[in-house]
């Protein structure tokens, strides 16, 4: 059988696509944000990502630095529930949706 020009671009055109398919790597999203609090309260907090069908176990856990910023990453297109403690004691629960790199402001000053 005999190549044509343009079989071998139609070989070369799916042999791309193929490649990049098979090399392309999952979405990795970041979620990133700020616990906004009144002043004197605690602005450190601890934070708990959970999967959407939970386990019981957080899949990922983070302390917020000193002005209250928080940062997860590595996480997959998906809903997931977000916890936040002051201590030990629950403050806050979201759910929060992933479809792409998000950016929060949480509040949890008093009304």
């Amino acid at each position: 059988m005999m190549r044509t020009p343009k079989m071998m671009r139609g070989f070369a055109v799916v042999f791309c696509v193929a490649v990049f398919y098979i090399s392309a790597p999952a979405q990795e999203l970041t979620f990133t944000g700020q616990i906004v609090t009144t002043a004197g309260q605690p602005r450190r907090f601890n934070m708990k990502l959970y999967p959407p069908k939970t386990t019981g176990k957080p899949i990922l856990i983070a302390t917020s630095d000193a002005y209250g910023r928080f940062k997860f990453s590595g996480l997959s297109p998906m809903s997931y529930l977000l916890e936040i403690y002051m201590g030990t004691v629950l403050a806050y629960q979201e759910v929060i949706n992933m479809t792409k790199n998000t950016d929060r402001k949480i509040d949890l000053r008093k009304k």
